[in-house]
């Protein structure tokens, strides 16, 4: 189960059909230094994994549609003593062998490899700060390109992302399946742990047990009026005897995340007020996820979502007066702040084409079969909301899943996680 040579190859060639004669640069990610001499764990860029599949850093992909070499590597040199010390390295030959380069060469050469290409040449590229070839780079384009021209190519490679191949959506269905067994696990366990540090590494050791070591984002582990917080990730408090957890986290595997939200008692029973909040997320979720079809916008979706919300907080009677009246004046937004979902693929905010303040509320892009969106409605009522009861203050709960867009509706590939009151209880 993965993305084959010809997939990566496919991508490449409609990037370069849509270069004319330009050429084209694609930096890879580097490391960051975490302290000392110790770095943080390497992801590659995800962009450049999607045209090449190449996960070493340092590396520049070069793109030419009209030379004789059309993909072109530039890699960190083959060195014995480097890889006794930090492992393998493909260099040069490698990953013309494993990775079809047309040509390859070291960051060492570069100069060598890029001042014939530019030549009277327009470049399309993005600079990458803190890359060692950047500055190197952006010289060498300065010097010898015709000219910088708007970068096209990374716009089509934003798009051609947005709709994912069968073999794409194999390896997020997998990531979906893994991160749902490790929610229900850490729901099981839940009543003999005490903390949110605990519960977290049930659900990383879960997922590392299904070989899915790396996690899409720092899980949020929030207990109590912690998941009013909507990006807490500190995870190191105490869980109180009737404190409401809640879990938004995912593993990745090969690259491609998943994104999974989920609330519990931390000791297995919900109070009644907060019963009555989780149904509310519960019935406006279900309502949105069956409205993900081709043609609907994010945005028709995220407006669901506030009418729902709005009509379950008047039912329950912490929005009051007229329904119109209170959608007018957006009286959700105190406690549903933020968009009903994004895109998700090989980041976990996954390319859409839309700015953040666009992104949810932009009826721009409607959904295609093989996008895959999530959809996570919350209500969130604030320690500090002194227009609602006592008894309600405090309880944050989001309820969010991975849904695929297909040809004549939606698929939940998250659907395994459960999220029904009474299976949460049970």
């Amino acid at each position: 189960m993965s993305i084959s040579a010809a997939e990566f190859g496919t991508r490449r060639k409609k990037i370069l059909d849509n270069l004319g004669d330009n050429l084209f640069l694609l930096f890879s990610n580097f490391e960051h230094q975490k302290n000392s001499d110790v770095h943080f764990d390497f992801r590659q860029d995800s962009s450049f994994y999607y045209l090449t599949g190449f996960t070493e850093p340092d590396s520049l992909l070069i793109l030419d549609p009209i030379g004789v070499d059309n993909f072109i590597l530039i890699v960190r040199p083959k060195d014995r003593t480097k890889e006794i010390w930090e492992g393998f390295r493909y260099g040069p030959q490698g990953v013309v062998e494993s990775f079809q380069a047309d040509t390859a060469w070291t960051i060492n050469e570069v100069d060598k490899v890029l001042k014939p290409l530019l030549q009277s040449r327009n470049v399309q590229f993005v600079s990458k700060e803190g890359h060692p070839l950047n500055d190197k780079v952006k010289a060498l384009v300065g010097t010898h390109a015709k000219a910088v021209v708007p970068n096209t190519a990374y716009t089509e490679l934003h798009r051609l992302r947005q709709v994912k191949s069968e073999a794409e959506l194999n390896l997020m269905r997998h990531a979906a399946k893994i991160s749902s067994e490790a929610h229900n696990k850490i729901m099981l366990e839940a009543p003999e742990l005490n903390s949110e540090s605990k519960l977290e590494a049930t659900f990383k050791f879960s997922c590392s047990m299904a070989d899915a070591r790396d996690q899409a984002y720092p899980p949020i582990v929030a207990s109590g009026k912690n998941a009013t917080c909507l990006h807490y990730n500190v995870n190191n408090q105490k869980t109180g005897e009737q404190d409401l957890v809640l879990v938004d986290a995912g593993c990745s595997w090969q690259n491609y995340a998943s994104d999974i939200t989920r609330c519990f008692p931390a000791k297995g029973k919900f109070t009644e007020e907060q019963r009555k909040i989780y149904q509310a997320v519960l019935t406006t979720q279900k309502k949105c996820v069956e409205a993900v079809k081709p043609g609907i916008s994010m945005k028709e979706i995220h407006q669901l979502a506030c009418e729902s919300i709005t009509k379950e907080l008047m039912d329950i009677g912490l929005i009051k007066g007229d329904f119109d009246k209170a959608i007018e004046a957006k009286a959700y937004f105190e406690f549903f702040p933020h968009n009903i979902g994004h895109h998700i693929g090989l980041d976990v905010h996954d390319c859409d084409g839309l700015s953040m303040e666009e992104r949810g509320r932009s009826d721009k892009y409607k959904l295609q079969p093989g996008m895959v969106v999530t959809i996570e409605p919350g209500i969130y009522i604030q320690p500090d909301n002194k227009d609602v009861d006592a008894k309600w203050r405090g309880i944050g709960i989001r309820i969010e899943d991975d849904v695929l867009v297909t040809e004549y509706g939606y698929e939940n590939l998250t659907i395994a996680a459960l999220k029904e009151l009474s299976d949460i209880e049970r």
